[in-house]
């Protein structure tokens, strides 16, 4: 008959020390959920009582998506080490590069930036380019238009590949044989 919490109170969110216990049960798989949540700092034992009772209903969806977060983390620490390994790559790549070379590079590319013929570019380009802006919004807009479509015509064209590709294969026979 009781649901939790009296009447007319707001039930706790206990979410926050689920969700940490979870994740702490997911690192230590030895911990029980009343360990974890002590851990955490619950030392009240009707809190303790509570958190039981909200465990047990959903104790196993809240360690699956600790499992899912702490794949995401081992994701993102492996993607960064890669990132980490890349940038070493290249500061190495950099410092074999002939600096005298590039030094000419980057001044040439000045020089055309600072050049008549470059700043006509750049003008024309500003003059033109709010006169071509309604184009740019007018094709985005059938891209949306036309995105649904073609997402379903998706199944048909995997369905017809095979057939397309053994036509192209007959052609190219055909025009061997022409020749």
């Amino acid at each position: 008959m009781s649901q939790g919490h009296k009447r007319g109170r707001r039930p706790i969110d206990d979410n926050p020390h689920l969700l940490k216990a979870a994740d702490m049960m997911v690192g230590d798989t030895s911990l029980k959920p009343t360990t974890a949540f002590r851990r955490i700092g619950v030392k009240d034992s009707s809190a303790l009582r509570r958190l039981q009772v909200k465990w047990q209903a959903s104790g196993p969806a809240l360690l699956e998506a600790a499992h899912g977060r702490k794949a995401e983390l081992e994701k993102a620490r492996r993607e960064a080490a890669l990132s980490a390994a890349a940038q070493g790559n290249v500061v190495f790549g950099i410092a074999g590069l002939d600096l005298g070379k590039l030094s000419a590079l980057m001044q040439s590319a000045r020089e055309w930036m600072e050049s008549p013929t470059f700043r006509r570019h750049i003008e024309e380009w500003e003059r033109i380019g709010p006169a071509l802006k309604p184009f740019g919004e007018a094709a985005v807009r059938l891209h949306e238009q036309l995105e649904p479509l073609l997402r379903a015509l998706e199944p048909l064209a995997r369905r017809l590949e095979p057939s397309m590709r053994l036509a192209l294969e007959h052609q190219e026979r055909l025009n061997r044989t022409d020749r």
